[in-house]
């Protein structure tokens, strides 16, 4: 994103993690409910941050806001943003929002949000009511799945986890920080027979060297669960690639390094490869015939 190279992530795409539609809704909650103070300050905080306020112009805010009662509506007006709720609240949700996106410049480098937002507005005034309160009570149904669509081959870098990788190809991959655990430390239910010092069941560690027989059976067995899991997850995450993939990992492991948490990292087995490739000792590696990507997806320098 510092090079300027367009970036796509589940995340980015929600509604909701979008600092504009979060001051559009904190705007309607306290249209709708006038005692929701903390919303009608989010709502003057994005307006100090688009005048661009200094500290003091801020504090002077800050003292107005307790002369006047604590109403947010005042201090907006101080901004020069038209906010009076009274008559707001009297318009269709719809048209509400589209007065709040003009007056509070919600609309600037945040369009495609701001339509799919009033899609969702419309949706819920045609199926589920069409009050404010309707419109609200929807939006808490959706915010935490409501995403804006992107067409399916955007020019774009496509940030996701592995999981959600599965079943998909990529004409490049770059697979970073590949050094994560092999075997977590987790906590597991252990069931005990014939003790009587100890509890019938138990949460504890995986600890695959207990001198207690069951903790340590159980233990192996998770443990041999997660190296599993591990091996899947690194074979899905090496399969997504049509023509190159990139793995960036902590360094290999040195033949005298015994360290016992290195070798516990993803990035040793990838080590353990290398070394018995006779590679062992280099700071990049390339397998596999290197050949020229197709034109369209022909990555440009980032460094002209």
């Amino acid at each position: 994103m510092r090079h300027h190279i367009p970036v796509i992530s589940s995340e980015s795409l929600l509604l909701n993690e979008h600092p504009y539609i979060k001051t559009l809704v904190s705007a309607l909650h306290y249209i709708n409910d006038r005692t929701r103070l903390i919303e009608g300050m989010a709502v003057v905080q994005h307006g100090i941050e688009i005048l661009k306020l200094n500290n003091k112009q801020a504090q002077q805010l800050e003292l107005n806001f307790k002369i006047s009662k604590h109403k947010p509506e005042t201090l907006l007006s101080q901004l020069g943003i038209l906010f009076n709720p009274d008559e707001l609240e009297a318009l269709n949700p719809y048209d509400l929002c589209l007065v709040l996106i003009r007056e509070l410049q919600l609309g600037t480098g945040s369009a495609i949000y701001m339509r799919f937002f009033l899609d969702l507005v419309q949706q819920a005034l045609v199926e589920f009511g069409n009050t404010l309160d309707d419109v609200l009570n929807y939006w808490h149904t959706v915010e935490n799945k409501a995403s804006i669509k992107t067409p399916e081959h955007s020019d774009a870098v496509t940030l996701m986890t592995i999981h959600k990788s599965k079943g998909l190809e990529f004409p490049v991959v770059h697979l970073a920080y590949c050094n994560w655990k092999i075997i977590r430390n987790e906590q597991i239910w252990v069931s005990f027979t014939n003790r009587a010092t100890i509890p019938p069941v138990a949460y504890v560690y995986v600890q695959p060297e207990s001198p207690i027989t069951e903790i340590q059976q159980a233990s192996e067995t998770a443990a041999d669960m997660q190296l599993l899991d591990q091996a899947n997850l690194l074979y899905v995450a090496c399969t997504r690639a049509q023509h190159r993939l990139y793995i960036q990992a902590q360094y290999p492991l040195k033949s005298s390094d015994t360290s016992s948490e290195r070798k516990d990292l993803i990035s040793h087995w990838i080590g353990t490869f290398i070394k018995h490739s006779g590679l062992h000792g280099q700071a990049c590696y390339s397998f596999g015939k290197p050949e020229l990507l197709p034109l369209h997806i022909m990555p440009e320098p980032l460094f002209p």
